[in-house]
């Protein structure tokens, strides 16, 4: 009988060790973290605002092209915007900020 415990003790702890790793294999939190960020140049940046501000403001941000990037070291985020066609175009442009190391959106908005 006592044999027949352990046994059973072994086999119930075994299933449990073997569940909690089954569960963090596939429900767990992933840990890929890209060397450079999830945003390593402003080509991707420039796509990831152009994909946050297409359903906002539609079609038209594309009479803002092109869409330039620049990247602030000491603030680790890239700030991406449209341009006007010309110095005396009146209006404002799309405007993003993106933390590069995660790629989460920290501002969006339109110039007037």
């Amino acid at each position: 009988m006592k044999k027949f415990l352990i046994i059973l003790g072994v086999c119930v702890i075994s299933l449990i060790i073997g569940g909690v790793l089954l569960f963090n294999m596939f429900f767990g939190p992933h840990k890929v973290k890209p060397p450079n960020g999830f945003v390593p140049d402003e080509a991707t940046a420039i796509k990831i605002a152009e994909a946050i501000w297409l359903p906002i403001y539609g079609e038209a941000i594309y009479e803002s092209m092109p869409f330039v990037a620049e990247y602030d070291s000491r603030r680790k985020r890239w700030y991406v915007q449209g341009s006007l066609l010309d110095e005396w175009w009146v209006g404002g442009v799309p405007e993003a900020t993106i933390r590069k190391k995660d790629g989460k959106i920290l501002r969006v908005s339109h110039g007037k």
